[in-house]
């Protein structure tokens, strides 16, 4: 017989205790060894006293404590990560999951929302609500620079882009807007741009000498009446 190793300290021991136990020969005795014990009454009685134990509230408790300091570590973070990863792919949890998601449904529609928990309400209607006009009546007055950008509401900022307004220096060097100009003198606000390019200003003189020199060129152009024999 060989000579019997001798451990100086406990920490040498244990690791030859779990090099001996990590052999394939030690694995297959402890199996053999757990199945054996499964079908004793001392492991039936140890199963009745876990269940009686894990519904003590001094158990409840310890979990509540385990769990928290788990969430606290980076090894029970990654833990949790892996294993809801896991569970998603199973079967247990896509019927948790449709069954919640049948019981948010219903609740929303009593409630009167749509299914995804949104009010049946169009997006003009709810700018409405809030402001007094619709989105698009904001959008028409920044682009006709009726208003500025920075006078704006906040949520109306998020639903329309900021540009430099092309009739805002009209405006502002004039004092009314394109669609002013053309509802005075009856014409489009396309042709009053036309006329401020070639003009390079707008003026009432200039729109009431416009419409009287239109006046004496038609008159003009207009074939003269021949003589009735």
């Amino acid at each position: 017989m060989g000579r019997k190793r001798l451990y100086h300290t406990e920490e040498e021991r244990k690791q030859a205790r779990q090099r001996r136990n990590a052999t394939p020969e030690a694995k297959a005795r402890l199996r053999e060894y757990y199945q054996k014990y499964k079908q004793t009454e001392a492991y039936a009685r140890y199963l009745e006293s876990q269940r009686e134990y894990r519904s003590t509230d001094e158990y409840r408790e310890y979990q509540r404590r385990y769990q928290n300091l788990m969430q606290k570590t980076d090894r029970g973070r990654e833990y949790r990560k892996r294993y809801m990863a896991e569970y998603a792919k199973t079967d247990a949890y896509k019927q948790v999951r449709r069954r919640y998601l049948e019981k948010k449904k219903a609740q929303n529609l009593v409630r009167g929302l749509r299914s995804d928990g949104q009010p049946f309400i169009n997006e003009g209607n709810l700018m409405r609500a809030k402001t007094g006009i619709t989105r698009r009546q904001w959008e028409k007055q920044y682009r006709n620079g009726e208003i500025e950008w920075e006078n704006l509401p906040r949520h109306i900022k998020k639903k329309i882009k900021p540009f430099d307004p092309k009739f805002a220096p009209i405006k502002k060097s004039t004092g009314r807007t394109l669609q002013q100009w053309g509802d005075q003198y009856g014409i489009s606000r396309e042709r009053v741009r036309q006329l401020h390019k070639k003009w390079g200003t707008l003026t009432d003189d200039l729109f009431k000498n416009r419409s009287t020199l239109r006046s004496v060129k038609k008159r003009q152009q207009k074939a003269p009446e021949t003589a009735e024999n």
